[in-house]
């Protein structure tokens, strides 16, 4: 016979698990509550801390900026200026010895001035300074934005137009050949100097402005020699200027004559003119003694004593007839 159920037994086992689970999960959000307060508490402490140790640094800077207050009111106000310590002339490079520094014990700096003599010297005076002089940004050139030039040589600026400009080629530290066209009746152009450097291109001229020239001529500063820059000076004043781009590395020179509107016409050159239209060249007379020389010079006085050439003898025999018989005679002369 099968056994009967006990389904009274399983509903108590039922209900007694679900409240021992109550019981553990009750327990558990307890522990939860206390751990969380226990937290805060915690946290509360820190940031009670955290505003004790706030308040003592306020407070001790408040003290240190009282303290200064009261120093900065006590101590005296002192700088110092940087003065010409000698006379010191216009356009001279600044050294050490000329200069000292100067404290003042009292009042303002200069606009300007200079507290060490470092920062002053290597610049160029604007102004002839006296001693004792306070030396400012104003009293010294700027000579960061001065051009460089070495020593021995010059910076000259010559006009050219954007023809001349090599159609925006040009560039500062290029090598150039500077040619000049002069004469309005009968133009020449002459390469003046060969292979300088370029310093500088840029920098519209006034001329174009005021003309309102189309080509826009710009300034270009170039490094010459001081023989160099007479000539420059004056082909500007009698002409126009071009420049030809040399290649790097090249250095040589070229030997040139100029040219002008008859080698422009003729495709011949004036070096080969001007020859061509020289007195010929005297010719030898070693062949030919009894030739009299012709006299190729313009001064007369330089013609040379004609050779005169030596007697020539000769003899000859004639046959002379006298009826039928000849007769032999012996002639001599001379030329």
């Amino acid at each position: 016979m099968p056994t009967p159920r006990r389904p009274k037994k399983a509903f108590i086992q039922a209900v007694v698990a679900g409240g021992i689970a109550l019981v553990l999960g009750g327990v558990g959000i307890v522990l939860l509550v206390l751990m969380f307060n226990a937290i805060n508490i915690g946290n509360e402490g820190k940031l009670a801390e955290l505003e004790k140790q706030m308040e003592e640094r306020e407070r001790q800077l408040q003290e240190q900026l009282e303290a200064a207050k009261t120093q900065q009111v006590e101590a005296p106000k002192t700088f110092f200026e940087v003065q010409a310590a000698v006379e010191i002339p216009i356009g001279t490079p600044i050294e050490e010895r000329m200069l000292k520094e100067v404290e003042i014990a009292d009042g303002r700096p200069t606009m300007d001035s200079f507290p060490r003599s470092s920062n002053v010297v290597g610049k160029v005076a604007n102004a002839n300074l006296l001693p004792g002089e306070v030396i400012t940004k104003k009293k010294l050139l700027d000579t960061e934005g001065m051009l460089s030039v070495p020593e021995g040589k010059r910076a000259i600026s010559i006009v050219v137009t954007n023809v001349g400009m090599i159609n925006g080629a040009l560039t500062p530290g290029a090598y150039v050949d500077v040619l000049a066209t002069v004469g309005k009746d009968d133009p020449v152009t002459k390469t003046l100097i060969q292979n300088v450097r370029v310093i500088s291109v840029g920098g519209e001229s006034p001329v174009g402005r005021a003309t309102g020239a189309t080509a826009s001529p710009l300034a270009v500063t170039i490094e010459v020699t001081p023989d160099q820059a007479e000539v420059i000076a004056l082909a500007n004043k009698e002409g126009d200027f071009h420049l030809a781009l040399r290649g790097f590395g090249d250095k040589q020179t070229a030997q040139l004559y100029g040219s002008d509107l008859g080698q422009l016409i003729s495709g011949i050159s004036r070096a080969e003119r001007e020859r061509s239209a020289q007195a010929p060249s005297e010719p030898t007379l070693a062949n030919r003694p009894n030739e009299i020389p012709v006299n190729y010079s313009e001064n007369p006085a330089d013609l040379p004593e004609p050779a005169v050439p030596e007697p020539v003898a000769q003899s000859f025999t004639m046959e002379i007839y006298k009826g039928a018989t000849p007769e032999s005679k012996e002639f001599e002369w001379q030329y």
